[in-house]
């Protein structure tokens, strides 16, 4: 069995193909077409699972731009994201972003060593024969019996995207919502945690309509509860932060500080704290 690749049948027409143990990307199966939503690091190719499951016409769609996302997009022809992470998808379109995402990888997942050609993988991979599309909000992705809502999310990155499907009720997040870790560190282009905040007080007000929520890491389905838990994060961020324990890692420079309140966890700078503080959170 792989340890890189490996794929769950959640329900009819939904799939996660899981990566590494990390990466949730989520294969979404319609009457006319699929679509799946994030690559992952792309470290194997795993396009032969997604033909196991469907031969229809695949869209292939970005929740945002970091490589844990992204990087996998190398594998296809046409992949849609929201143009404000296209630079933040390119910084990582280098041999030593690649070697370092598997240095740290394995570190997790040793096994993943007898998978990976990691000198295949660092210098043959690139994105320059990849057509990218450009999203906004409220574009749509039509796959005959299933339509997809494209929801703008900033707050993890300005880019950041999530897709409803207003039928089911069921919202598939990226990285801003979840149970997992989310990282709103000291990295190039912050994104202020006024918007953040913005982006949490809109999926409250659509919160009747969200039944399930589908992240990009950890645990799924979680209850739309997790969005007034990630608000209530943000406030004890301000309130309560003065014995936050500190947080360091090689895929990112400086130290920042986890906070944990109820089932959610935020990963935090201290540049991300100021301006809480300084500019407040509403």
């Amino acid at each position: 069995m792989s340890v890189c690749n490996s794929v769950k049948k959640i329900k009819d027409g939904l799939y996660c193909i899981d990566e590494a143990g990390s990466c949730n990307r989520y294969l979404i199966v319609g009457s006319k077409k699929a679509l799946l939503f994030d690559t992952g690091y792309g470290y194997v190719d795993f396009r032969p699972m997604i033909k196991e499951i469907t031969d229809k016409e695949l869209y292939v769609v970005l929740s945002h731009g970091h490589q844990d996302h992204g990087n996998g997009a190398y594998l296809f022809e046409d992949v849609y994201m929201s143009q404000k992470d296209y630079q933040r998808l390119m910084d990582f379109d280098s041999p030593e972003c690649r070697r370092k995402s598997l240095v740290y990888r394995f570190k997790k997942l040793p096994a993943l060593k007898d998978e990976v050609n990691v000198d295949s993988y660092a210098d043959d991979v690139s994105f320059k024969q990849v057509h990218f599309h450009w999203l906004k909000d409220g574009d749509l992705f039509d796959l005959g019996d299933r339509r997809l809502e494209v929801i703008e999310i900033p707050g993890h990155s300005w880019g950041s995207i999530g897709l409803f499907e207003r039928s089911s009720g069921m919202l598939f997040s990226g990285d801003p919502v979840t149970y997992h870790n989310i990282w709103n560190f000291n990295v190039p282009n912050m994104v202020e945690p006024k918007i953040y905040m913005k982006s949490l007080k809109r999926l409250k007000g659509m919160q009747r309509e969200i039944h399930e929520i589908y992240p990009a890491h950890g645990p799924y389905p979680i209850p739309n509860t997790v969005i007034d838990e990630l608000i209530g994060n943000l406030y004890d961020i301000r309130d309560h932060h003065e014995n936050d324990e500190v947080f360091s890692n090689i895929m990112v420079p400086g130290e920042g500080y986890k906070h944990y309140y109820q089932n959610t966890l935020i990963i935090y700078s201290k540049e991300y704290l100021d301006k809480i503080i300084k500019e407040g959170l509403d």
